[in-house]
């Protein structure tokens, strides 16, 4: 539990907004309607929440956050620099009510610099929930996730840069979790921001140990309807 705390925190820029964010969204996603009742979907017929909507449905996301790998070595402990990462994400989902959907999310997270590339990819199954069917959501699930690393040495600030070790395409289990706003636009487009973060823990290879990596964005959702 400890470690799994430890992975979701390193994920974002500001390390306790990401552990609250994390627990809310497990606490939402396992008690739901029935523990709050006040946030329950309302049933058909009732009042319009604004958010009525049923069926599959295809999203895109697009945001900017960072992308960051940490690991002990020789029982010293290091860490990738912390900048800019953009982050691609595509979906598609079924929308089984106002309140809930899942989606199969495929999702791109990476950074370039000066002697660092680093690249997170995970594919992940995520339940999705509107507390009271209206825009405000929380997700979370699992799947799995991948990352690659490059440290060039020749690079022109690699001096100033954290030596990266070489990860070619490794993989782990990957935890994920998001909240954010949506509007409907339209009967078949909504549009809201959102932040997403994911993190996971790679098992030891050779001298390195303690390996974690993780992501974070904030940025636009759009989902479209059929």
């Amino acid at each position: 539990m400890i470690r799994t705390a430890r992975t979701l925190a390193l994920a974002a820029p500001a390390r306790g907004l990401t552990l609250a964010l994390a627990l809310a969204t497990i606490l939402g996603l396992a008690a739901g309607p029935a523990v709050t009742p006040a946030l329950a979907c309302p049933a058909d017929g009732e009042q319009d929440c604004g958010h009525a909507r049923q069926g599959w449905f295809a999203g895109l996301d697009l945001g900017a956050g960072s992308a960051k790998l940490e690991y002990e070595q020789d029982g010293t402990g290091f860490e990738s620099d912390d900048t800019t990462a953009l982050g691609v994400t595509l979906r598609v989902g079924y929308q089984f009510s106002r309140c809930f959907a899942l989606t199969l999310d495929t999702r791109g997270v990476g950074r370039e610099d000066d002697g660092q590339e680093l690249a997170i990819g995970s594919t992940v199954l995520m339940a999705k929930l509107h507390p009271g069917g209206r825009g405000f959501f929380i997700r979370g699930g699992l799947g799995r996730g991948c990352i690659t690393t490059e440290f060039d040495a020749d690079a022109d600030d690699a001096a100033d840069q954290a030596e990266l070790p070489d990860l070619d395409d490794e993989h782990a289990l990957i935890l994920a979790f998001g909240v954010g706003y949506e509007w409907m636009v339209s009967d078949s487009f909504s549009l809201g921001l959102a932040f997403d973060a994911r993190g996971a823990e790679l098992d030891d290879q050779d001298d390195l140990t303690d390996i974690k990596f993780g992501e974070s964005t904030l940025g636009v959702t759009m989902n479209w309807f059929f």
